[in-house]
């Protein structure tokens, strides 16, 4: 099951509406239905209030268990470990800060991605917006720039934020996935509408990638360049 499906099926062992489960956690009940039908992925605030909310530790909602994490959490015994550093039992509390950084390669399936690696205690961070800027979605996605293509905008070991829900227009900087060879690329975008293609050029390079415009798919706009790691 998914992070989403989860939440969904502890309420059902609960017992309680989508409604009361907002209630508990102070939120409407269409908070609830985004993330219990994958719309939103919650924040590392949020999975505390959920793990509250659903009496399961965070981990067991996240990556997975069977009803012994539940009682082992509800009897605070959570000393229980799974694989890559991710601790079931742990309270969010006790897990690092910040939003964590994702490979590039890692970015076409950012949302099932970015629920492990908030429980991974190994995974590079950025600090969270203390003010959420206007108009960025709650679910924007840093990724690691992997080469230096896209110099002298973009070096390798630079962090972007990218909005999965911005839309893209002529010259955004976007993370992009090319379906022939499931490559995820940092490139600027421009479409030729005559032609039916999409074109992603590379400041380092004469070479752009030309594809069909049903061959690929954005994956979010580039907003901004980051250097601050935790």
């Amino acid at each position: 099951m998914t992070l989403a499906e989860r939440i969904k099926f502890r309420r059902g062992e609960l017992g309680i509406t989508q409604q009361e489960l907002g209630d508990r956690c102070g939120w409407r009940q269409s908070k609830i239905g985004n993330y219990e039908t994958g719309h939103r992925v919650p924040s590392l605030g949020a999975l505390k209030k959920l793990e509250s909310a659903l009496e399961a530790p965070v981990g067991y909602l996240t990556v997975g268990g069977n009803n012994e994490d539940v009682r082992n959490f509800l009897h605070k015994d959570q000393k229980y470990l799974t694989n890559k550093s991710i601790v079931i039992g742990e309270p969010v509390s006790k897990i690092r800060t910040g939003k964590p950084v994702l490979r590039m390669k890692e970015s076409n399936n950012w949302r099932e991605t970015m629920q492990m690696a908030m429980l991974d205690t190994t995974r590079e961070r950025i600090l969270i917006y203390p003010d959420h800027p206007a108009g960025l979605s709650e679910d924007y996605v840093p990724i690691a720039v992997d080469n230096d293509a896209m110099l002298p905008d973009f070096k390798k070991g630079d962090i972007i934020i990218i909005d999965p829900y911005m839309t893209a227009t002529t010259a955004n900087y976007v993370v992009a996935n090319i379906h022939d060879t499931n490559e995820n690329i940092l490139a600027q975008y421009f479409v030729n509408h005559e032609e039916k293609k999409a074109i992603f050029k590379f400041t380092n390079s004469d070479y752009p990638i030309v594809v069909d415009l049903d061959k690929f798919n954005i994956v979010g706009v580039v907003t901004e360049s980051r250097k601050s790691w935790i």
